[in-house]
């Protein structure tokens, strides 16, 4: 069936992909045989080659991926003034488990750090590739050389796509990058909460919030809130960020937060204090209220969405400090809710934490 592979075989198309990507030059000349080292010295017999035609020497000259190879020191295998061309000096550092990757766009599209390389005795095939325990399982997977069985990997690696691009090709990315989908927005008292589609991709990604244009935060989850507004219009826009590039920008959204009680030219609460313990909770806690005068008071707990998720009390408050037990009747959701105390003219509110 397309898509899936059976455990004890290989994937042609997966396989296909990463040859494609060698073919356009992810593929080094380094080569090691007994203690020795070297590069740009290729011969048909050592991929266990015949060929039809003339095999021009590649006279010790690297190819141009092996130009971007380093070790953790930052020495590049080609300079021959510290590794010469063939050596044992060489053979060490192909074999030594500290290899890297340097180039401007490998770097950048492997999240911002030198990709890690196979470096062990493997001849050519592997030698100064992406090293498997680092990448297996990650949107790289794709760009380690080996083959596994049972895999489905049709999307490229972003690394590699930075390394092609480094070795000159044009890289279009614009098909492998989702864009903002539902993106919503919603206000309970100075708080706004922001929501988006998660996007079903292989790829690492994040969501810039930008509110009035200027970048507000960069968040891993489909939802922000923005606390503590002062009472105006805001607008709102979000854009996803991955490794190998920025989604388009979503749709405006404009917000108004009204008049709220954490506001300075607000309407005053009466004195209504409201105190909780345990915060964060789990399952129960208990409301402390300070009210200056004897009121008739309504508590009851939202979501951050601004949903009233139940009532907790509804009656008469004596003078001062009375005591009411706050019991989560259903499994909420962890996350950010607010007790609400109404007293028919006046509210007030307190933020809680609710934990799995």
């Amino acid at each position: 069936m397309e898509g899936e592979c059976p455990l004890n075989s290989y994937d042609f198309i997966t396989e296909v992909h990463k040859s494609i990507a060698l073919g356009l030059g992810y593929m080094p000349s380094f080569y090691v045989q007994g203690t020795m080292g070297t590069y740009g010295m290729l011969d048909p017999s050592v991929l266990g080659l015949n060929t039809s035609f003339t095999w021009e020497s590649m006279q010790g000259l690297p190819v141009l991926y092996d130009t971007h190879i380093c070790n953790v020191d930052q020495q590049f295998l080609t300079d021959s003034s510290q590794f010469a061309n063939v050596s044992n000096a060489l053979y060490l550092q192909l074999t030594g488990g500290n290899l890297r990757y340097h180039g401007t766009h490998g770097n950048l599209w492997g999240g911002g750090e030198q990709p890690v390389l196979y470096a062990g005795t493997y001849n050519l095939a592997r030698t100064a590739r992406l090293l498997s325990t680092n990448y297996v399982d990650t949107e790289n997977a794709p760009g380690v050389p080996i083959a596994y069985y049972g895999n489905v990997l049709r999307y490229p690696a972003p690394i590699i796509l930075g390394i092609l691009k480094d070795l000159g090709w044009n890289i279009h990315t614009a098909p492998l990058i989702a864009n903002p989908a539902n993106f919503s927005a919603s206000v309970l008292l100075n708080n706004v909460f922001l929501e988006w589609a998660p996007i079903e991709t292989p790829y690492t990604y994040s969501t810039q919030v930008y509110r009035n244009g200027e970048l507000l935060a960069n968040v891993w989850e489909s939802s922000f809130v923005d606390e503590g507004l002062a009472t105006q219009v805001y607008e709102y826009q979000i854009r996803h960020q991955y490794n190998f590039g920025l989604s388009e920008y979503s749709e405006i959204l404009t917000v108004e937060v009204p008049i709220s009680v954490s506001d300075p030219e607000a309407i005053p609460v009466a004195g209504i204090k409201l105190n909780i313990f345990p915060n964060p909770i789990r399952e129960e806690a208990q409301i402390k209220i300070f009210s200056p005068q004897a009121s008739l008071l309504k508590l009851s707990l939202y979501d951050i969405r601004g949903r009233k998720c139940q009532d907790i009390f509804s009656g008469t408050l004596a003078k001062g400090t009375s005591s009411i037990d706050l019991q989560l009747g259903y499994h909420y959701p962890a996350g950010i809710y607010f007790i609400n105390a109404h007293d028919g003219k006046h509210s007030t509110n307190s933020k809680i934490l609710v934990l799995p």
